[in-house]
């Protein structure tokens, strides 16, 4: 579920002192003033496991995914494509107190990733090339067609992005698991995160912040336009055929907005709504959708000391 983090600091020299104390185990890199004896200059940056800490003269912080961080933790490969457990989430974050000495409710959360591996029965690079169009009747901003180790959709906002790709082509996972679909939300904001009682990275062991994250995640999906078919159906009339084959098209939504008053966009949308559903050809949508859910049920379930009640998201 979570993967990326970025978090400050409330007293940065606190952990700059941390890091520079001789006994520290971390790898830190900063330069040293001769001239002045045991004084440092800025910036102070270190790597714990995977975890990078920046620290300026006014701020710092530390970043990067506790996805890998766990798996580094555990000794296996420092990867983010196998599931991650809400236990996993929590000793992850214990162990980033520990190696920082630093309480966890004094880093402030500005960046969150908030996603799913999700194990398909078909290529996702298929999938990403004929089924998701849009994202709320917008095309994806970054769509890396001629790249051969990622294939990716991201649809990006101000607040926060949409990502979806092919997990097993970024890691060249083809021969051992060709199908694994990333979806994703990334908050780029600390008042997007405050709306789900998020604010600092001890919020993150609140699992009920995580039911939160989760209901978001769900209407952002609901918002991905994915269709069985760019052809619609044998079945469809002609009128009906290129009436679909116009709601594909970002630019006639655009050229709605742009002449017609908003009732006329609103009736046209739900007439594209109605012609998905009646044909079925979103049953690929509501079989991923199925999915995400079981897998955030799968990955909620918990038997740590810490953690010891959950409930079933309803599909």
């Amino acid at each position: 579920m979570i993967d990326y983090v970025k978090a400050y600091f409330k007293d940065k020299n606190v952990v700059e002192s941390n890091l520079l104390r001789k006994d520290c185990l971390h790898k830190v890199v900063a330069v040293h003033n001769f001239q002045k004896k045991d004084e440092y200059e800025h910036p102070i940056r270190a790597k714990i496991d995977n975890m990078f800490v920046n620290i300026s003269k006014k701020q710092g912080y530390v970043e990067n995914s506790l996805h890998k961080h766990f798996n580094a933790l555990t000794g296996e490969e420092v990867m983010n494509y196998d599931d991650f457990y809400c236990c996993d989430l929590l000793s992850s974050l214990e162990a980033l107190e520990n190696e920082l000495n630093y309480p966890l409710k004094d880093m402030s959360l500005t960046n969150l990733e908030f996603g799913f591996n999700i194990d398909l029965d078909y290529d996702p690079t298929t999938f990403l090339n004929h089924n998701l169009l849009m994202y709320n009747l917008k095309t994806p901003c970054i769509d890396h067609k001629n790249k051969k180790n990622m294939k990716l959709k991201k649809f990006s906002y101000t607040n926060y992005e949409i990502k979806v790709y092919d997990k097993s082509l970024q890691y060249g996972l083809k021969d051992r698991n060709p199908n694994i679909l990333r979806v994703e939300v990334k908050y780029k904001t600390k008042k997007e995160l405050n709306g789900f009682n998020i604010y600092t990275l001890e919020d993150l062991k609140d699992i009920n912040n995580l039911y939160l994250l989760f209901a978001d995640f769900l209407k952002k999906f609901e918002q991905l336009l994915i269709v069985d078919s760019y052809y619609g159906d044998d079945r469809m009339t002609k009128k009906e055929q290129r009436f679909f084959k116009e709601c594909l098209n970002y630019q006639y939504w655009l050229e709605l907005k742009r002449k017609y008053h908003k009732n006329t966009f609103g009736n046209k949308f739900r007439a594209f709504k109605k012609l998905i559903k009646d044909y079925e050809l979103d049953q690929w949508k509501s079989d991923l959708r199925l999915l995400i859910v079981e897998k955030f049920n799968q990955l909620i379930t918990s038997d740590c000391d810490n953690l010891t009640t959950y409930t079933r998201y309803v599909a």
